[in-house]
C-alpha cells in the first residue's frame, strides 16, 4: 500500500510538472496572440492611413486637374497637353507607391492572420491537453480516494488552478476574436 501511495505521488508529481511545462507553454503563447492582435491591429491601422492618403491624393489630383482646366483656358492647348501628362505620370506614380505600400501592409495583416490562426490551434491542443490531463487527475483521484487526504487536497487546487488557468485564457481568446 506505501509502494502504491508513493507510485501515485510520483505520477502525481510528473503530472504537476507536466502541466506546469503546459501553462508556461499557454502563457508564452497567449502573449504571442496579444503580440500578433496588436501588430494586425496597426498593421490595418496603417492600411487605413495609406487608404486615407490616396484619398487625399485623389482629391488633391482632382483639385489640380480643375485648375489645370483653368489654367488651360488662358494658355494654349499645348501647355494644357503638357501639363496633363506632367500631372498623370506624378498621379501614377504616387498611387503606384501607395498601392504597394498597400499591397505590403495587406501582406503583413495577412501573415499576422495566419499566425494568430496558428497561435489559436496551438491553444486549443494545449486546452485538449489539460482536459486530458485533467481526466487523469480525476482517475488518479479516484484510484488513491482515502488513501491520503493530503494527495486529495493537492490535487483538487491543481484542477481548480488548471481551471482558472483555462478559463482565462478562453477569455482571452474570446476577446481576441
Amino acid at each position: 500500500l506505501q509502494g502504491r501511495i508513493e507510485e501515485l505521488e510520483t505520477e502525481v508529481a510528473n503530472a504537476n510538472a507536466f502541466v506546469q511545462q503546459l501553462t508556461a507553454k499557454m502563457a508564452s503563447s497567449s502573449q504571442q496572440l496579444t503580440q500578433q492582435l496588436q501588430e494586425q491591429r496597426e498593421a490595418t491601422q496603417r492600411a487605413e492611413q495609406a487608404e486615407a492618403q490616396v484619398e487625399a491624393l485623389r482629391k488633391e489630383v482632382i483639385s489640380a486637374e480643375q485648375r489645370a482646366k483653368a489654367k488651360a483656358n488662358e494658355d494654349s492647348d499645348v501647355a494644357l497637353g503638357q501639363v496633363r501628362q506632367e500631372m498623370e505620370r506624378e498621379l501614377e506614380h504616387l498611387l503606384k507607391q501607395k498601392d504597394d505600400q498597400l499591397r505590403a501592409l495587406e501582406t503583413k495583416l495577412s501573415s499576422s492572420e495566419r499566425s494568430r490562426q496558428s497561435t489559436g490551434r496551438d491553444l486549443d491542443f494545449a486546452q485538449q491537453e489539460v482536459e486530458r490531463l485533467q481526466g487523469q487527475l480525476e482517475q488518479l483521484r479516484s484510484e488513491s480516494v482515502g488513501k491520503s487526504s493530503d494527495h486529495q487536497r493537492s490535487v483538487e487546487q491543481l484542477t481548480l488552478d488548471f481551471q482558472s488557468r483555462l478559463e482565462s485564457l478562453e477569455e482571452q481568446k474570446s476577446l481576441e476574436a
